[in-house]
């Protein structure tokens, strides 16, 4: 389980650094300029990392899967078997796909030169991966209108917390670019125009574990599943989402006014950035521990 489990990581963190920093250069930045070139090239790097994460974990949640199917340790596997999870099971299926899906998208990063069209192409990709990944969960065992409400939440929750994390890789990726007045304009830019989509995100994120939550526990059960393995892991995560809600609101209502106040003071200095570098990079960190603990209750059930 262990292995199948680190397989869902990689393809979370792979899937959500295509969907959100392809939809973030979208929205929030204007494609011409030294910046947005300089940009470009340091994301067609994290663009080509996040498609062999997903590339790798699709293989080895595929063999995972085949190994758990037929009983046997993963050096008795035989290409049949694997072949044969890979095209007869739903599983196979959505797994082998997103194999399929990264190696189109991995080759699109050397072979396409328009940037607008290369990035919706990206964003497209990264969104179908986590879509994907509801139809391998807990979200995909309920039928009839409840199973399309459930499985609607799931995507959901996935896409809402894919463009969090991966708007968050972007904002880092503006932390490794020289510190010219021009980057740090941007990156105040940036800042103030992403909060009021994190409001969205941040509430996407809450309606639809809500959902979620309603499906797999029910209220009556409310109490009870916090005794399980489950429980205690969605307490953690609750506990990590709140205070990346907290940094955010910090990002935006005090370190992000500060940080134009100091410009319309005349203060440009590496210094000034400093206090939203640190909060960037704790809150990105506290995210990649969520989407871990995501990786080992997604497999787990609620109420055992």
């Amino acid at each position: 389980m262990w292995l199948t489990n680190f397989a869902k990581f990689l393809q979370y963190v792979g899937a959500s650094g295509l969907f959100g920093i392809a939809f973030f250069l979208i929205a929030f930045v204007r494609p011409h300029g030294q910046p947005f070139d300089q940009i470009l090239r340091l994301v067609k790097r994290l663009f080509a990392v996040a498609c062999v994460l997903v590339l790798v974990g699709a293989f080895i949640s595929l063999i995972g899967y085949a190994a758990s199917m037929n009983d046997l340790p993963l050096n008795k596997l035989t290409f049949s078997q694997v072949a044969e999870i890979a095209s007869t099971m739903d599983v196979g299926r959505f797994t082998s796909s997103r194999i399929v899906i990264s190696v189109v998208a991995l080759f699109l990063i050397f072979s396409m030169r328009r940037a607008t069209y290369f990035l919706k192409l990206q964003c497209s990709i990264g969104a179908i991966i986590l879509a994907s990944l509801a139809f391998t969960g807990h979200g995909a065992k309920d039928e009839g209108v409840n199973g399309i409400i459930h499985l609607g939440a799931d995507i959901a929750h996935l896409l809402g917390a894919g463009l969090w994390i991966g708007s968050l890789f972007a904002f880092l990726t503006l932390l490794l670019m020289e510190k010219t007045k021009e980057v740090q304009l941007l990156m105040y830019d940036t800042l103030s125009r992403f909060s009021g989509l994190g409001s969205i995100i941040v509430a996407t994120i809450i309606l639809s574990g809500l959902v979620n939550s309603y499906f797999l526990i029910g209220i009556a059960n409310i109490t009870r599943v916090f005794t399980s393995p489950y429980g205690i892991l969605l307490s953690v995560k609750i506990g990590l989402f709140s205070i990346m809600v907290i940094l955010a609101a910090l990002n935006r209502f005090v370190l992000t006014p500060n940080l134009g106040k100091s410009f319309d003071d005349g203060v440009i200095n590496s210094n000034i950035m400093k206090p939203i570098n640190k909060s960037i990079i704790l809150e990105t960190s506290i995210g990649l521990i969520v989407i871990f603990l995501v990786s080992i209750f997604s497999s787990l059930e609620p109420l055992l």
